[in-house]
């Protein structure tokens, strides 16, 4: 089903490659929180592909992650974004997460996620909001929520290299891709609360620890197969 706000994102990837987009890499500059969990390898194993090893990091679970960002003035778009990462996969020796799961609000990113990193990018509307529970940023689609991703204090760690691996698929061909760059890390915990019928409930997200990364500054660079 294509959502009203994604109308114009069907209509222009039907045009292909008459699309222009921000040479790569592209630089991301802003603030992420990454949190990770362990998930049922069981339950994630269907989300990837066969020629993909999920990783277990312990019996029966693989490390999972869930991965929101604000990109702000300084980076080739300004936009905000969510990753939904089930399992962390290996091809031979290369490891990577395996992204199931990826919204944006900026148009233009949607396209070259999905034209350039062969991802399946979809529009989303990121908004915060203040509750009971305190403060959090609200993805969501149309009129459902994908998930709510409580704010949470971090512990400084100080400035550190930024090493992101990830895998795609265009049609059968495996694609590995990276960011790298540096943040100032922080480690913390949180929640993510995910409603029953967002596209990603059954992975088992709620709260985990969680990296902080300000002043983020990486470049996500062209895939290769």
């Amino acid at each position: 089903m294509i959502l009203p706000e994604e109308q114009g994102l069907a209509a222009a990837a039907a045009a292909g490659k008459l699309v222009q987009f921000p040479a790569v890499p592209w630089r991301l500059r802003g603030e992420a929180v990454l949190q990770l969990q362990l998930l049922a390898t069981a339950q994630v194993r269907p989300l990837v592909p066969a020629a993909l090893e999920v990783v277990s990091v312990a019996p029966g679970r693989t490390l999972g992650a869930v991965y929101l960002a604000s990109y702000q003035a300084g980076s080739t778009r300004q936009y905000h974004e969510l990753i939904v990462i089930p399992a962390l996969v290996r091809r031979r020796h290369r490891l990577g997460g395996w992204i199931s799961h990826i919204y944006v609000d900026d148009e233009i990113s949607a396209l070259a996620g999905r034209e350039i990193w062969a991802l399946p990018k979809r529009l989303a509307a990121f908004q915060r909001e203040y509750g009971a529970r305190g403060a959090a940023t609200v993805v969501r689609q149309g009129r459902q929520v994908l998930c709510v991703f409580e704010d949470s204090e971090p512990v400084g760690l100080g400035r550190l290299p930024v090493f992101a691996p990830a895998y795609s698929r265009r049609e059968n061909k495996l694609l590995w891709f990276r960011g790298s760059g540096s943040a100032r890390w922080g480690l913390g915990s949180g929640a993510v609360r995910v409603p029953l019928d967002s596209p990603f409930a059954a992975l088992g997200f709620g709260r985990g620890r969680r990296l902080h990364l300000d002043e983020l500054d990486i470049s996500m660079h062209a895939p290769r197969s």
